[in-house]
């Protein structure tokens, strides 16, 4: 599990393939490099021959050549070694982040991190997997919704009822992991920042996108967010009060208060 942001990741990401790209663009100068160094020591051969003749017209074209090549082969030098700089500095900023990440990883159970616990998780999404249909139907005919009311459920007992042993102990199993900290990414992202609002406010893609420009993407960043600060040529009174209706009961629903 990692605490980080599809920011983060996306960073990561961009870094990665910006290094590739510098170390294919490393490969290719490395490989004209080779080329000009081998023709710069063709024509060092051949002015060495044409030294011992006469024809000093003849010498002075080559020479010229060669110091043309000579040239061209210490500007690719000094690109190669601004290139292994770049790729070093681009090394070091995805260490660094990598670093946030594992930093943030080592403090997952601390007492801080679990104050940041701040939404309750849907049996539906933590049991998302096709072999948890049978759980899940079980679940809601008992009025099961979230993953904490699972704290008093006898498994055992589902099982007598009838239900598949070995789906009851996937489901079980499935639980207790969750229970030891050990779920995916994304759960771990929802229980802290809630949401996306895309999610949330699908139906209101003018709100969305307005977000989307103020840099605003989880659920929780809405916490301080002052709804009257819209602009009311975009967003007519109904509009806003709706949306505020709508972040009131998503919060009341999944909220930890």
């Amino acid at each position: 599990m990692s605490w980080f942001t599809g920011k983060d990741k996306l960073e990561i990401d961009n870094l990665n393939t910006r290094i590739s790209e510098l170390e294919e663009d490393n490969e290719k100068l490395r490989s004209l490099e080779a080329d000009l160094r081998r023709v710069v020591e063709e024509k060092n051969t051949e002015i060495k021959k044409v030294a011992t003749s006469p024809h000093d017209k003849q010498l002075g074209i080559v020479t010229q050549a060669f110091d043309k090549l000579t040239g061209e082969n210490t500007k690719l030098k000094l690109e190669v070694v601004e290139l292994k700089e770049t790729i070093g500095i681009l090394n070091k900023a995805k260490e660094d982040l990598s670093k946030k990440i594992t930093d943030l990883k080592h403090n997952k159970n601390s007492d801080s991190s679990k104050n940041k616990i701040s939404y309750k998780v849907l049996i539906k999404n933590l049991f998302s997997d096709r072999k948890h249909d049978e759980f899940r139907k079980l679940c809601k005919v008992k009025n099961l919704i979230y993953v904490s009311q699972l704290d008093d459920l006898d498994f055992d007992e589902l099982v007598s009822q009838g239900a598949s042993k070995t789906k009851t102990l996937n489901a079980e199993h499935e639980y207790l992991r969750f229970k030891e900290g050990d779920f995916t990414s994304e759960i771990e992202r929802y229980m802290v920042y809630g949401d996306s609002v895309s999610k949330v406010f699908f139906r209101y893609r003018s709100f969305v996108e307005y977000l989307t420009n103020s840099n605003i993407e989880y659920i929780s960043e809405l916490d301080t967010f002052d709804f009257s600060t819209l602009d009311h040529d975009k967003f007519t009174d109904l509009q806003i009060s709706k949306l505020t209706e709508k972040l009131a009961e998503y919060n009341t629903l999944r909220k930890i208060i």
